[in-house]
């Protein structure tokens, strides 16, 4: 039904004990799931929320594309703490040393990483990708970014120098990102892909799942 929970899931995390987290516009407000059931953490207090990441405290980060700032929200709930302003705050990823990433689609860094006291520090300082969606960080420093628009997976390495690492058929349009095992996985809802990808180190792709034709 419109405007009641879960109408419009932007993105979803899973909390340091398990707890499923979950992002929804249609409500202004991000949830933890209980027993099936939606718990809203903020009372409506975020405006578009469209990615969560958990600190190793167990506070989410949000990314508001409405208020157009990243936001802090206390693990039991409450009010959000602005951390930061962004123009086009997309994709959020903690790394393993705690430090907070960013996606910005506007603006002059379109990513960067974001110090407990909201400084801002640009990690890629040039708009090299076309329209950027997520990020993730692997434990020594390498960031990956998916772009939609240039049907790529970019590799960062840790000063900042953006290649197009993984691009060309059968990537289409590349949206979130996650890790397992070291490895990058890609979510590809181009209507030519369908597909989850498992990335290799040298860029190749594997299919993990695709859509039935």
């Amino acid at each position: 039904t419109f405007r009641t929970p879960l109408n419009a899931v932007r993105a979803v995390a899973v909390a340091a004990d398990g707890a499923v987290l979950a992002a929804d516009s249609a409500t202004r407000d991000v949830y933890r799931i209980v027993d099936g059931q939606p718990v809203p953490l903020t009372k409506g207090m975020i405006g578009i929320p469209v990615d969560i990441a958990v600190d190793p405290s167990g506070d989410l980060f949000v990314s508001d594309l409405e208020t157009q700032a990243v936001w802090r929200v206390p693990a039991a709930g409450g009010e959000p703490r602005e951390v930061a302003k962004l123009v086009g705050p997309r994709g959020l990823f903690v790394d393993g040393q705690g430090r907070l990433w960013a996606v910005a689609a506007s603006g002059d860094a379109p990513l960067v990483r974001i110090a407990a006291d909201g400084t801002i520090e640009p990690v890629v300082k040039e708009r090299v990708f076309e329209f950027p969606h997520d990020v993730v960080v692997t434990d020594d420093g390498t960031a990956y970014v998916s772009d939609n628009y240039a049907r790529a997976i970019w590799k960062v390495a840790p000063d900042g120098t953006a290649t197009k690492w993984a691009t060309g058929d059968p990537l289409r349009g590349p949206v979130g990102l996650a890790l397992r095992e070291g490895k990058v996985i890609a979510a590809d809802p181009h209507p030519e892909a369908r597909a989850i990808w498992e990335v290799d180190a040298d860029g190749s792709l594997k299919a993990l799942a695709k859509a039935a034709k």
